[in-house]
């Protein structure tokens, strides 16, 4: 369905049908320029045939290699060209940096020459690759430049290119809002590109873009939509179904029509796709994939040998497709069959072999998978394992938010810096104005300048009097907008801090509840028991998370003050090992803790709490299982020292003056605890920090004062 190395060939030269790919040789006779162009065929030859899985990519590198080798240093369309071929092929062979280099080049040479279809292709394919590399810094001046070439190319033909493009990275993000905005601009201008030259062009492309936009529809539960596009693409696919290329037509209709619950066309196009299969063997990933849309189907309608024979089709079919993934998504269709039938076992073996594929780019998958097996742990009385099982759900659930809280966090600094900039452009047209006013006293002053001395003494006071009154405006809407920018950024704080400190707590009793309610007339009232504690230790850390939060805000908005008296440490401590239970016991962490009874200091005791807890939360969460913690104080003259070690990755003085220093910190998972830790310190007078231990150590000492 992808047309990228289709659109590549109709750009790199005149359309000519497929033949067999023949090496040019050269005789004498030709000259340079022939030598050239036959090799710029040969590889174009190579590069076109991706669509048929015959492209030897390795021979394409070392190809497009010689062809640089025999251009003149002065043929820059040329030379971005080849290192365009080089670029596709290194890309191919999963060698990214060899790729990066080569598309990166020829996207610079082609911008040098205004050459738009070269430089469009080459910025997208480094976007892909930088996607894979998740050096997601690089991808956005890529699609700046890409909207810039989409909204200033002259040629249709390049504006589609850029659109198409634009289309591709909105669906690589999951953004199928903007990606079914762009996919209907290209369709709507390459039928224009159609009409003005259609031997650069093939109508079935246009059948192609409208299934690919009958997808998205399809993804954003739109099937109605998706029906009616697939309906408008059939004229232009006709006789292609389930062939050159086109083997997701009759998919679509069957995840359309069981979208909107009309079983019967469904099973229409799911019994196409079988007749289309008979004599072939290339259809095996299509056949899986129907069988997998089939059994979801029925297991969504709780019809569990229906959902049971299309799973296990859809797994036998998967084991001859080429493609892993469609292996994996029988697994967990088939898992989630067992687990819905009661066949717990069962679906266990089923999603600890899904399990062992790579969920590099799909982590929402691989949380659900762990969510699927904490609840079969769960109903047959194998609680360590729910909860381990469930703790790995959380993690990566807790991932997620946080990818989600970012996002939104972005997306209101975004809106913030909007509205900066309009009120500079408010600012600007201010002063505009202003100096129109003076233009207009001038030419005043140049007319009437013969009646005398008097009247250009007037006209230069009232022109003092309008700048003095500029420079006021001008200083009160300065201080005006840096008040608004500080609020803004005390916002923008606020909402990212919010959605992901108190989501994460509250997935976690949401879970535990969910995990109690799973089978309670097989528990016994010891189990009830454990389930009961381990709710109320989770709802205790949300309602300290909650503190923390608040008390963060304060800080923030400078309206608290300390109570200062004297405090014994042992209780206090106590507390934050109480609080940190659950999260102990999980790893089977030791606490030993070494404190002086009667050891008194000078703070305020919910400070104080608040600071040690989130420091022991830190070493909980940095320790391996089975290791031990240790908490120890001393009195020296003036001051108390608390000691708290702990194993595992080490924690540096530099880490910690650099969280405690980047604004962007208060978004990520330590940012807010290592913030409120420094200013809390700062309020009761206490010092912070980390001792250089070396690697798998950490330890960190709090200094307060003495009694």
């Amino acid at each position: 369905m992808v047309k990228y190395y289709l659109l590549l060939l109709l750009f790199f030269s005149n359309y000519h049908t497929q033949a067999q790919i023949v090496k040019p040789g050269f005789t004498p006779q030709q000259t340079l320029a022939e030598k050239v162009e036959a090799w710029r065929i040969y590889c174009n030859q190579m590069l076109g045939y991706n669509e048929a899985g015959i492209t030897d990519y390795k021979q394409l590198t070392i190809a497009a290699k010689q062809g640089l080798a025999m251009l003149p240093e002065d043929s820059t369309r040329l030379r971005a060209m080849f290192q365009l071929f080089a670029g596709c092929g290194y890309e191919n062979l999963n060698r990214y940096d060899s790729a990066v280099y080569h598309l990166e080049t020829s996207a610079r040479l082609a911008k040098s020459i205004n050459k738009t279809n070269y430089e469009i292709t080459a910025l997208s394919r480094l976007n892909y690759v930088y996607g894979y590399l998740r050096q997601t810094a690089k991808i956005k001046p890529i699609i700046d430049r890409m909207q810039v070439l989409a909204n200033t190319s002259g040629a249709l033909s390049d504006k589609e290119l850029a659109i198409s493009a634009l289309a591709g990275y909105y669906i690589d993000i999951n953004d199928y809002g903007k990606a079914i905005e762009y996919k209907i601009q290209s369709y709507n201008l390459y039928k224009e590109v159609l009409k003005k030259d259609s031997l650069l062009t093939k109508p079935i492309n246009l059948g192609y873009d409208l299934c690919n936009i009958a997808n998205l529809f399809n993804q954003i539960g739109n099937h109605t939509k998706a029906i009616e596009y697939l309906e408008e693409a059939r004229p232009y696919l006709a006789g292609h179904e389930l062939k050159d290329d086109e083997e997701s037509f009759y998919l679509y209709f069957t995840q359309a029509y069981l979208g909107v619950d009309r079983l019967d066309s469904a099973r229409h196009y799911y019994n196409l796709i079988y007749k289309g299969m008979a004599g072939r063997d290339t259809l095996y990933s299509t056949m899986s994939t129907a069988n997998l849309l089939m059994g979801e189907f029925f297991l969504s309608q709780n019809e569990m040998d229906s959902a049971l024979s299309y799973a296990k089709k859809c797994h036998r079919l998967s084991l001859l497709a080429p493609e892993k993934g469609a292996y994996v998504e029988s697994c967990k269709l088939l898992g989630q069959v067992f687990y819905k039938s009661g066949k717990y076992s069962q679906a266990l073996e089923q999603i600890r072999i899904a399990l062992q594929n790579d969920f590099e780019f799909d982590t929402q998958a691989l949380a659900d998978l762990h969510k699927t097996m904490a609840d079969c742990f769960g109903k047959i009385g194998k609680w360590d394992s729910a909860y381990y099982h469930l703790g790995f759900h959380n993690t990566l659930n807790d991932s997620l938010m946080l990818a989600a809280a970012n996002s939104n966090f972005a997306n209101a600094e975004a809106r913030f810096m909007n509205s900066e900039r309009k009120q500079q452009i408010a600012n600007q047209k201010l002063a505009l104005q202003l100096a129109g006013s003076q233009r207009k006293w001038l030419i005043m002053w140049l007319a009437v300048a013969v009646l005398g001395s008097l009247l250009l003494w007037l006209n230069a006071r009232n022109r003092n009097r309008h700048s003095r009154q500029l420079n006021v405006t001008n200083n009160a809407l300065q201080q005006a907008n840096n008040a608004l920018d500080e609020s803004n950024k005390t916002k923008a704080k606020l909402f990212s801090i919010i959605s992901h400190d108190l989501r994460s707590p509250i997935s976690q009793v949401h879970q535990f509840l969910n995990l109690q309610q799973l089978n309670p007339h097989a528990l016994n009232e010891q189990q009830k028991t454990e389930i009961g504690k381990q709710i109320q230790g989770a709802t205790g850390q949300l309602l300290e998370t909650m503190e923390d939060l608040l008390l963060w805000s304060k800080t923030q908005l400078n309206s608290f003050e300390t109570r200062m008296q004297p405090v014994e440490l042992i209780p206090v401590i106590e507390a934050c090992i109480h609080l940190l239970q659950l999260n102990i016991r999980a790893k089977q962490l030791t606490l030993d803790y070494d404190v002086k009874p009667g050891t008194i200091t000078i703070t305020d005791e919910n400070y104080l709490q608040t600071i040690l807890r989130n420091l022991l939360q830190n070493a909980v969460n940095a320790s391996p299982t089975n290791a031990t913690i240790n908490i120890s104080t001393s009195e020296q003259p003036g001051s108390t020292h608390i000691v708290i070690r702990n194993q595992g990755i080490h924690f540096s003085q530099h880490q910690y003056l650099t969280a405690i220093n980047n604004n962007s910190t208060i978004s990520n998972l330590n940012g807010l605890g290592m913030r409120l830790v420094h200013e809390l310190s700062e309020k009761i007078g206490a010092t912070i920090s980390y001792a250089d231990t070396g690697d798998n150590k950490t330890e960190v000492h709090v200094q307060l004062p003495g009694s």
